[in-house]
């Protein structure tokens, strides 16, 4: 599933000598469901106002907090990187730096870098510093890594955005969001998803949900040990690409604090 050494280099070196740089892509999507301001729910009062500032984009419920956000922008980046770290953390399921090709653990516990509102995970703050330096050569080569990881266990067969068959209108198209592969039928449909992500998100988490269910590899929450269903219906949440079922939101609290502790734990549950 995780892509090994030699290839993550290769994939490095091959976009660092190309003949010419790609054009600038455009900002990864805005992933908080709230504003940053107000902490409304986006949409809740109407379209969200998109603004781009230095290439990242970020969304608020009214124009209204715009100004306030630009008065203090630092404070409120440092927070919506802090927001996004947390809710990312448990679907970044490589364990090789994207920089050296070194296993995540090398060095002590990997670090935590927001690049382009996305999380990324190296192994030490060398690797973290040539990320920032060159976001755009390790971003093309961390999505390729996940798209080929994530790939073969891609659980639908259509497009979430328009229903159609993926393949009918020619190769699907591969974009990656909050880490994550998602294949869509044409370009239009990237356009269409990047105006609400999330959306089509939980199209892509129920797929994975019904897919993975029936082979779920263990009846006892990976957090406090318990049986499935002792607590009330268990909570489902699809971490990267695996389906996590907990007992309650505490532990879902806990989970999303340590999520690679208790990913390898359902990987390779006790017996």
């Amino acid at each position: 599933m995780f892509k090994p050494r030699s290839l993550i280099l290769a994939v490095v070196a091959s976009l660092a000598v190309a003949a010419a740089p790609p054009p600038a892509a455009p900002p990864r999507p805005y992933p908080l469901r709230y504003c940053p301001i107000s902490g409304e729910e986006l949409g809740s009062m109407g379209a969200p106002v998109v603004k781009i500032y230095e290439g990242r984009e970020v969304r608020f419920c009214c124009k209204s907090c715009i100004k306030k956000f630009e008065a203090e922008a630092p404070e409120y980046w440092s927070q919506i990187d802090r927001d996004i770290a947390d809710d990312q953390r448990m679907h970044f399921t490589l364990e090789t730096c994207i920089v050296s090709g070194d296993a995540l653990t090398t060095h002590g516990d990997p670090v935590e870098v927001v690049i382009d509102n996305r999380l990324v995970l190296v192994c030490s703050s060398e690797c973290a510093e040539k990320l920032r330096r060159d976001p755009t050569t390790y971003g093309a080569a961390l999505d390729a890594a996940i798209a080929e990881s994530q790939r073969a266990d891609y659980p639908l067969t259509v497009c979430p955005v328009s229903g159609e068959r993926l393949g009918e209108q020619g190769a699907p198209v591969d974009i990656v969001f909050e880490n994550r592969l998602v294949r869509l039928c044409s370009e239009k449909c990237v356009a269409k998803f990047q105006v609400n992500p999330r959306k089509f998100m939980l199209v892509l988490d129920a797929a994975y949900a019904d897919a993975q269910r029936p082979t779920y590899p263990t009846d006892t929450c990976p957090v406090s040990g318990d049986k499935l269903g002792s607590q009330g219906e268990p909570v489902e949440i699809v971490a990267g690409d695996r389906l996590v079922r907990l007992c309650g939101d505490e532990c879902l609290s806990e989970f999303r604090r340590d999520p690679a502790r208790y990913l390898a734990a359902l990987r390779e549950p006790e017996r």
